[in-house]
């Protein structure tokens, strides 16, 4: 038997098993991308413009994690009415904040907003008194009783993957310092 046909029979028995070695799998599992937070089609992406279906951003994050990147769990509700030391008020829902101080009113139509990783950013609406139309991200931690410390962390960000991409602020003394430069604010319920 001449070597040639030897060789051609073990090419072709050969030939489907290299085939499935090399083949990619198109299985979610394949390519662990839970977490990366700027993939566009991650059903955990924190900073996904479309998670869903409906045009409302997301209720929480389905995430298991109860860590927002800063030391702190999860979960504080941000949403309601609250009153600062300074006596501007705040209105939160998940999907429109608005900000009344003596600088005039602020409003934050959400993008990305995460009881469970408490974090928002949004767009900054168009007639705010500071950064109009650019883009912001928010943090927040628990405060002693049942009031919260709000960290507005970015204010001038050109989209949204820039606001939410930036490292979390600090929560280890929320009074003196870890938002930006200075302390978070303390809010209280309205």
């Amino acid at each position: 038997m001449s070597p040639y046909p030897l060789r051609h029979l073990l090419s072709l028995l050969l030939l489907p098993l290299l085939f499935a070695a090399c083949e990619v799998s198109d299985d979610d599992d394949a390519v662990d991308d839970d977490d990366d937070i700027f993939s566009q089609d991650d059903d955990d992406d924190i900073f996904s413009q479309d998670d869903d279906d409906d045009s409302t951003p997301p209720q929480g994050d389905d995430d298991d994690s109860s860590n927002n990147g800063n030391g702190q769990g999860g979960d504080t509700n941000i949403l309601g009415d609250w009153v600062d030391a300074e006596g501007s008020t705040y209105s939160m829902t998940d999907s429109l904040w608005t900000i009344v101080s003596s600088a005039g009113t602020s409003t934050f139509s959400l993008t990305e907003f995460s009881t469970q990783n408490q974090f928002a950013v949004g767009q900054n609406g168009a007639d705010n008194p500071e950064h109009p139309s650019l883009f912001s991200r928010f943090e927040w931690i628990p405060a002693e009783g049942s009031g919260v410390y709000l960290c507005h962390r970015v204010q001038d960000a050109v989209d949204s993957l820039r606001a939410g991409g930036v490292e979390a602020g600090d929560p280890s003394n929320p009074t003196v310092t870890g938002c930006n430069e200075g302390p978070w604010t303390a809010l209280s319920p309205n």
